[in-house]
């Protein structure tokens, strides 16, 4: 968003133009938007402040002031959850609990089954660590059958 914004395009009206056609901002529509940009977020919420916006991540230093209970602080302004690299969650489980304190859900990213990593045997004793251990309400992964038989099979 910060690049259209320095060619003078607003994506997040654009956005919200879309979102609006198709019924998205409606009360209880079934939509996250996601976006690993604050300002991008925090003007989508000032158009729009019923669409739940999930504040992106990463596990990088530049996002380091995100991981932080003050950080959350902030992003609960203007986001309904957060979408965290698991490896900030593996890092510091308290995480989860924070974002919770807030009212923010929590969807870490991403769980692949080709990109496990070692300490796992399999992509559902990842997801059930996320899901059963740490708490998470969600996660992001391509693999939406493992994910569901996990949460089935609990």
């Amino acid at each position: 968003p910060a690049w259209h914004a320095s060619q003078g395009l607003s994506m997040e009206q654009a956005l919200l133009n879309i979102l609006t056609k198709y019924g998205y901002t409606k009360p209880g529509a079934k939509i996250y938007v996601q976006c690993f940009e604050p300002a991008s977020l925090q003007k989508l919420h000032k158009l729009s402040p019923q669409i739940p916006l999930i504040q992106l991540i990463s596990a990088n230093w530049s996002y380091a002031s995100m991981w932080t209970k003050s950080g959350l602080d902030q992003i609960a302004i203007y986001a309904a959850g957060i979408g965290p690299s698991k490896t900030i969650i593996e890092k510091n489980p308290a995480f989860v609990q924070w974002a919770h304190d807030r009212g923010l859900v929590v969807h870490p990213y991403v769980f692949r089954r080709d990109e496990l990593p070692s300490k796992y045997s399999s992509l559902e004793q990842e997801m059930k660590q996320f899901y059963f251990t740490y708490n998470v309400d969600g996660l992001f992964t391509d693999f939406v059958d493992v994910a569901a038989r996990v949460l089935r099979g609990h």
